[in-house]
């Protein structure tokens, strides 16, 4: 069956049958991807742009079904509409407000936004599908630049129809009976009204910090993830040890670990747990923790545990006969009692990079994540060229964690610019 026939359709992988089940305007599950260019985006040639290169992502061009047993993705046969951004950023998506579409695409002065319902795939996925927009759009701003052969390529597309379920690929029993993380601390602090979300981008040159990174022999990612856990340490926890951890929950991008190249999700996640130690405690003693808690959890072993712990939980033959309906409210409780084993979250893409005929065109990119009643405050990282953009959404009136984390990297010799969408232009 070809991509384009209107009776394509594809299961949900296994992570993503959860997402529609505790999705909600409080609860989004949308994260935003983003590529900024070196001029103003013009919205008609975007539009064209989304037009051409939707129908090579199968996995984008989908409406959601409800069967007996289980949801589904067929095509959709619509045609999504580029907006302007004119609101806070990863909202819920109600595909009845936006043509049965599970993503959408915004713009803002030089900025493209890609926004994305996590039950569609995760951000290796839609970096592809982002790169792949951006690169159609500098063909038509600009066609007299680039040769034929760039012109005729589908750029990031060579595995856009790809929609193998790589958990069930990758999937081998195992005697692991469970994966249960303990209760976490919770943030403190007064919320936002209604449904605003502050946004805070620290920009820094990415050859010093990887210099630093290398010096204390740790992974940029160790690194930042050790900010984070400091800023809460220091502006929550310094007067008072907690009661509970501080879980800082981390996708793991499984496609370094195993071979797959499917466009649809294929991730685990590990939480980094920092109790902080009495007495004199040091970032240097966070760091050492964070890294050693890496090393240990992120391995080929435990994450082939994970995914066959719950491949297999889904296989069993009561799941597979029990009614949407049932499983529905098992997957709702189940979210229910796990969401209370996070504080907060953080996911590092990565660098990313560009073709070199486009990328004279493009100034940075980065990701935000949306929050929730249990984590309201998450942290993103992206890099392109030399710089890295690391973003804060948050749902707390205080921006005191994000200034925490700027002192951090500010007093390790780090140069910062920031920028944010205003909600705290007053305390910033």
């Amino acid at each position: 069956m070809s991509p384009s026939s209107p009776n394509r359709w594809h299961k949900l992988d296994n992570t993503a049958n959860l997402f529609p089940v505790i999705a909600s305007r409080r609860f989004s599950n949308v994260y935003r991807l983003f590529i900024t260019l070196q001029e103003p985006v013009d919205p008609e040639l975007l539009q064209k742009a989304l037009e051409t290169v939707l129908p090579w992502f199968s996995a984008f061009k989908v409406r959601m079904r409800r069967g007996l047993f289980w949801r589904y993705f067929e095509n959709n046969p619509a045609t999504p509409t580029v907006q302007p951004e004119d609101d806070y950023p990863v909202q819920y998506i109600d595909p009845l407000q936006n043509n049965q579409f599970l993503f959408r695409v915004t713009y803002f002065e030089r900025r493209i936004n890609l926004e994305i319902f996590h039950v569609l795939t995760d951000g290796t996925g839609g970096m592809q599908f982002l790169q792949a927009l951006c690169c159609q759009y500098l063909l038509l701003a600009h066609p007299a630049v680039f040769d034929d052969i760039t012109r005729t390529t589908r750029w990031f597309a060579s595995h856009a129809t790809n929609t193998e379920d790589s958990y069930v690929a990758n999937y081998t029993p195992t005697q692991k009976s469970t994966f249960r993380v303990g209760r976490a601390t919770s943030l403190t602090g007064e919320r936002t009204t209604l449904n605003a979300l502050s946004v805070v981008h620290a920009y820094t040159p990415i050859k010093p910090l990887l210099a630093l990174c290398r010096e204390r022999q740790v992974s940029v990612t160790q690194y930042l993830t050790a900010c984070i856990g400091w800023a809460v340490y220091t502006q929550q926890l310094r007067k008072q040890a907690p009661k509970y951890p501080v879980n800082i929950f981390l996708p793991v991008n499984l496609r370094n670990l195993f071979p797959s190249t499917t466009s649809l999700n294929f991730f685990s996640n590990v939480y980094i747990s920092l109790m902080y130690g009495g007495g004199c405690y040091t970032f240097e003693d966070l760091l050492a923790d964070v890294k050693q808690q890496f090393e240990e959890k992120i391995t080929l072993e435990n994450m082939q545990e994970k995914i066959s712990y719950t491949v297999g939980g889904g296989n069993h033959p009561l799941v597979r006969m029990a009614p949407l309906l049932f499983k529905n409210i098992v997957l709702r409780a189940i979210f229910k009692a796990s969401a209370k084993s996070s504080t907060l979250g953080f996911s590092n893409v990565g660098k990313v990079e560009m073709p070199p005929a486009f990328a004279p065109f493009v100034a940075g990119a980065g990701a935000l994540l949306s929050c929730s009643p249990r984590e309201p405050f998450k942290c993103a990282a992206a890099s392109y060229n030399d710089i890295l953009t690391f973003s804060f959404t948050s749902a707390l009136q205080s921006p005191a964690l994000q200034q925490a984390v700027v002192r951090q990297l500010t007093a390790d010799g780090l140069d910062v610019t920031i920028e944010t969408n205003g909600v705290y232009n007053e305390n910033m």
